[in-house]
């Protein structure tokens, strides 16, 4: 239910604040399995209870996460 997205959610946060900390790939793995979780959900269902401003701050650390790492790598990508 609903509850569940929001815990989801809770923990993507965390995920999120680690990754930025320690920019662990495991914490970042996870952090793209569980936003897909989220995002993959109806959208009634998905954010009944979060602001989209709230899940839009997860999934901005995601893209951003990503870009560092592709960075890192010395990956050239259009993503600004």
């Amino acid at each position: 239910g609903s509850s569940d997205i929001r815990l989801y959610w809770r923990f993507a946060l965390c995920l999120s604040l680690s990754q930025a900390e320690t920019r662990n790939l495991q914490h970042l793995s996870t952090l793209l399995k569980v936003c897909d979780l989220i995002l993959s959900q109806p959208a009634s269902l998905s954010y009944r209870g979060i602001p989209l401003s709230l899940i839009n701050v997860v999934v901005v650390s995601e893209l951003f996460s990503v870009k560092m790492l592709l960075d890192d790598k010395g990956v050239l990508t259009n993503v600004e």
